[in-house]
């Protein structure tokens, strides 16, 4: 409708009698105020693929594989997905390593954050599961996360291709956290892979896991080098897995080459682990 026939002055008397609307801004010493909005630090990113099982026991290890589909990765941190976020383990990567892994983690909250940073951008992904109070040991019977990121199968000759903790370690006991830990390496495809992961079969002691049994020293950051050229290094918090696993993928190297990672406990102990790449069909 038409108000052109309306004087200025019954114009301005209409206006007044209006109720302000419910969203109007506040306003404080008659100045408008514009409310502030926080930016994001990261931008939510479908390039990060996360794999976990929906249900997990927080008795038992949960097994993640993170892969992103994105180039320059400078690093992936592995966060929980709370309102104060607790660091579980940040990987930073060298540009040779493919920017994928598999590990396990102790479950908290509802969820897992994954925040990746390139060269130009912050991306990030999240996951939600629910805690059961159930062991799933089925899924335990891998060494590895049971994820589409696991290791192909192939038997690797011990002699060659791992190097287990308690004879590369300096200073440190025999019941060390870090002595039934092994190294191993392997080229497939024109792909070289290498794990940290436990001598012995994860489904053979889970249960006798309690509460107090992961509270025991853990694994605080290692470096991964290879031919002297360092390929990551990680820092690992306190909730990530007690008796950890990892597994890296990277393009630089052949079989014969010989990778050593150098690790340090939360006590403050220290040693190296070495191992060679073998071949793989």
């Amino acid at each position: 409708m038409s108000v052109s026939w309306l004087k200025p002055g019954v114009l301005l008397i209409l206006l007044s009698l209006c109720e302000p609307a419910a969203a109007d801004l506040p306003l404080l010493n008659g100045n408008l105020q514009v409310p502030y909005v926080v930016a994001p630090r990261y931008e939510s990113s479908a390039d990060i693929l996360l794999q976990l099982p929906r249900q997990v026991d927080p008795l038992v290890p949960v097994p993640i594989g993170i892969r992103v589909f994105q180039d320059r990765v400078q690093s992936i941190t592995l966060l929980t997905d709370e309102v104060e976020p607790v660091q579980l383990a940040r990987f930073d990567l060298e540009p040779e390593v493919r920017p994928e892994l598999s590990t396990r983690f102790r479950a908290r909250g509802g969820g897992v954050l994954v925040v990746v940073r390139t060269e130009d951008r912050i991306l990030a992904a999240r996951r939600d599961y629910a805690l059961v109070t159930a062991a799933a040991s089925a899924a335990l019977q891998s060494p590895g996360p049971g994820t589409g990121l696991t290791s192909p199968a192939v038997e690797v000759p011990s002699a060659a291709g791992s190097s287990a903790a308690s004879d590369a370690l300096t200073d440190v006991g025999e019941d060390s956290f870090m002595a039934s830990m092994e190294l191993r390496a392997w080229r497939r495809r024109e792909v070289n892979y290498v794990e940290l992961r436990p001598v012995a079969p994860l489904s053979s002691r889970v249960q006798q896991l309690d509460a107090t049994a992961v509270l025991q020293q853990g694994l605080d950051r290692f470096e991964l080098f290879q031919s002297d050229k360092r390929l990551l290094s990680a820092s690992i918090g306190d909730s990530l897995w007690y008796e950890p696993y990892f597994r890296f993928s990277f393009s630089v190297g052949d079989v014969g080459d010989e990778l050593v990672l150098s690790w340090q406990g939360s006590n403050g102990t220290e040693g190296q682990l070495s191992t060679t790449i073998v071949a793989s069909d």
